[in-house]
């Protein structure tokens, strides 16, 4: 009975630290990927205000439409913001906020976007284009280094939490 009992908790111990590690190690993963989204985003963006003229809402909405989840629903809210009468950079800031614990990006990675807040408000059309080209920059950049720390960390945490899985149950044997 108690062989059994010890082997259920050995395997639940087991479980716990894998999972722990697959989902550290799933946000190193995803984290270039949605970095690359919202560049796309930001590009689809800088196309829908500079040649189609749309109003940044719209435009943002648009951009929602054709952009995978999670990072659509950052730019759905966004332009949700900015329809309540918000203004561009507490529109973007609010929806950051909102958004940050749910998609695997760190906080560096959305100062881009910030930035772009800041500025889009009272921007002409072609500075807020600068303004973009200079957000896609940063952010392939940032891309660049998570896709580094994904190389580097991936893997290293799948085996850890397994690893350590493993001591604990050695350990309480």
């Amino acid at each position: 009975m108690q062989i059994g009992i010890q082997m259920i908790g050995s395997i639940l111990t087991l479980t716990a630290t894998s999972g722990i590690g697959f989902s550290v190690a799933r946000s190193y993963r995803d984290r270039p990927k949605q970095i690359a989204l919202l560049a796309q985003g930001l590009r689809l963006l800088r196309q829908e205000v500079e040649f189609a003229q749309v109003p940044l809402p719209l435009a943002l909405s648009h951009v929602a439409d054709l952009l995978p989840k999670p990072v659509n629903l950052l730019f759905r809210q966004m332009a949700t913001n900015l329809e309540e009468q918000k203004n561009a950079g507490e529109a973007i800031d609010e929806a950051i906020v909102s958004f940050e614990k749910k998609l695997a990006m760190q906080k560096e990675d959305y100062e881009p976007l910030r930035t772009l807040g800041a500025v889009v408000a009272t921007a002409h059309r072609t500075h807020l284009a600068r303004e973009l080209d200079t957000a896609l920059i940063r952010l392939q950049s940032l891309e660049e280094i998570a896709e580094t720390d994904r190389r580097k960390n991936e893997k290293v945490w799948r085996y850890l939490g397994v690893l350590v899985g493993v001591m604990i149950v050695i350990m309480m044997s």
